[in-house]
């Protein structure tokens, strides 16, 4: 009995690595979603005044980015799909608001290490936040 031809080898092989890069965009829109939140629950607890709070929840997101990192590094089409620049941009907004709101520090690209489109679009969204503060302030 002859083995699998050359067109099943490929197509078997090409099946298995669709199945992968499946795999790693589901698991890294999940953790995008869970980056997401964590980083809106951190701007909250910043205009809350937890801040403790507030370093836990943006520690966490950095760690959900990383893991996302990891999972995409050999499926940057799905890295640059969109939804992990989601997540960058908001990840950017909670580290800048929390940064400006407690240590009057505007953070450069570098420290906030996310794609600079992101962090541009991050700390723009950051003015929306940085006004609700000054709000608060005055009541």
């Amino acid at each position: 009995m002859p083995g699998p031809s050359i067109f099943e080898s490929i197509s078997t092989e090409l099946l298995r690595g669709f199945d992968d890069k499946d795999r790693a965009r589901e698991e890294a829109l999940l953790l995008s979603r869970k980056a997401i939140r964590l980083c809106s629950s951190s701007i909250r607890s910043v205009h809350r005044g937890e801040i403790e709070e507030a370093e836990r929840l943006i520690d966490q997101a950095g760690e959900e980015l990383e893991k996302i990192r990891t999972l995409l590094v050999n499926h940057q089409d799905v890295r640059y799909a969109g939804f992990v620049d989601g997540a960058e941009q908001e990840y950017a907004e909670a580290l800048s608001v929390y940064s400006i709101i407690t240590r009057h520090e505007i953070l450069s690209p570098d420290e906030i290490a996310v794609e600079r489109v992101n962090y541009l679009a991050g700390l723009g969204d950051t003015t929306g936040e940085l006004r609700r503060h000054i709000l608060d302030l005055i009541r």
